[in-house]
């Protein structure tokens, strides 16, 4: 094999690995997703986990361990954030569960789950009015 017969195949190679990358990023970027803690439903941000700058300094003064912590990231799934509370906990918005979030809320006095339709909380028995905010009633 001569170099110009390399090259091409590495340019191929290369071309392959960002193609697969890229529809794969298309695919997780069509799903929408649900936080149980905010309750935002939309696109997530997604990122790798494991730290960016730990595999920069393992890839400039150590090669081996940086290619492997660098496939140790790649290789895992790739977390789901929420953008408006940056949670970790965030569910396709199509399974029960997130379904199931839409239906309850917690309350502003108890942080105890109810009903979203609720006026009154079970737990501690205040008012659960829209238009009263515990900062107003204090």
């Amino acid at each position: 094999m001569n170099a110009d017969s390399v090259s091409f195949i590495l340019i191929l190679f290369f071309l392959f690995i960002g193609f697969l990358l890229i529809k794969k990023s298309i695919a997780e970027s069509k799903i929408q997703y649900r936080c149980t803690h905010c309750g935002y439903t939309g696109k997530a941000k997604r990122r790798y986990q494991g730290s960016g700058l730990i595999e920069l300094v393992l890839w400039l003064f150590f090669i081996i361990p940086g290619l492997i912590y660098t496939l140790w990231r790649t290789s895992r799934k790739r977390l789901a954030i929420c953008p408006t509370c940056n949670n970790r906990d965030m569910i396709p918005a199509d399974l029960p569960l997130a379904m199931k979030v839409d239906q309850d809320k917690k309350c502003p006095y108890c942080a105890e789950t109810v009903k979203k339709e609720a006026i009154i909380c079970k737990h501690c028995g205040k008012e659960l009015s829209a238009e009263k905010e515990p900062s107003e009633i204090a």
